[in-house]
């Protein structure tokens, strides 16, 4: 697969979880939480019930408990097993509008992948990565 083909896939898969969250509401988003378990960080943060919804988006029937981005779970001591994927989650970006003006800071968001702790390992002192 092509760097260009592997871009055109990321894309596919954030527009179908944008589609999927801009039709719930708020409370939609709640009560569809209420079913299901909340999603902690390794940092120990408590995931938005947006990104919660969003993973669940793409987890389906899988059950999700503790997420990290790949550095995240490498400090952590563990590591993400080879050829699993991550889940995309949102993340807030600060940007200035107005170089000279600081009070002209908008909030945008960006995608970042987290995997789950069943897709990491612990790191073994020694053994090879």
């Amino acid at each position: 697969m092509t760097v260009e083909e592997k871009r055109q896939q990321k894309k596919e898969r954030i527009a179908k979880i944008r589609q999927v969250l801009t039709t719930l509401t708020p409370e939609q988003r709640e009560q569809k939480l209420a079913n299901l378990n909340r999603i902690v960080t390794v940092e120990g943060h408590v995931l938005s019930s947006y990104n919660t919804c969003a993973i669940y988006t793409q987890a389906g029937e899988t059950v999700i408990t503790i997420v990290g981005g790949y550095q995240q779970w490498k400090k952590a001591g563990r590591q993400v097993q080879k050829g699993e994927q991550g889940f995309f989650i949102f993340v807030p970006t600060n940007k200035k509008e107005d170089e000279e003006n600081e009070s002209d800071e908008r909030t945008t968001y960006t995608t970042a992948s987290v995997f789950d702790i069943t897709q990491t390992k612990k790191i073994i002192e020694g053994e090879k990565k």
